[in-house]
């Protein structure tokens, strides 16, 4: 059972670090903020979830602009744990988490990807040249003679 609960917990922190650099962040943060306050016992204790999605998102957005994957992990980790001590203190949560990813579902990979058009001009270029980030799809390649 606990391989279970770690192995959902794992899910729920890797999808809730693709949600948080989505455009789907806001539903994704309220739908955790209600997850972790289920109880509602205290609106103090919901907002200091809301605020530490917050702070994560920042985290992780930071980390990605300065390119520091160890952000990446703590972020990561941290709400793995948060959701590993949550499911095992409350064996209800397993459920309400699993219908909670699946409600938001995979979070886009890419926005819509803009029409890319490489130019390579001046001098010779002997052999072929690749210009990439991502290929998805076929590659249309035209001469263009001067």
């Amino acid at each position: 059972m606990d391989t279970e609960i770690a192995a959902l917990a794992a899910s729920g922190a890797t999808t809730l670090m693709g949600l948080m650099v989505s455009d789907c962040w806001t539903s994704a943060r309220d739908g955790f903020g209600r997850l972790f306050d289920r109880d509602g016992r205290t609106e103090n204790r919901a907002e200091n979830t809301l605020t530490a999605l917050d702070t994560a998102r920042n985290s992780l957005l930071r980390g990605r602009e300065t390119q520091d994957e160890s952000v990446t992990h703590a972020v990561a980790a941290e709400w793995r744990d948060r959701l590993h001590t949550l499911l095992r203190a409350d064996p209800s949560a397993r459920a309400e988490l699993r219908s909670l990813l699946d409600s938001l579902g995979e979070p886009p990979r890419n926005q819509a990807s803009p029409a890319v058009h490489n130019v390579i001009s001046g001098g010779v270029q002997h052999g072929q040249v690749i210009q990439t980030g991502r290929i998805d799809g076929s590659v249309l390649s035209t001469p263009h003679n001067d």
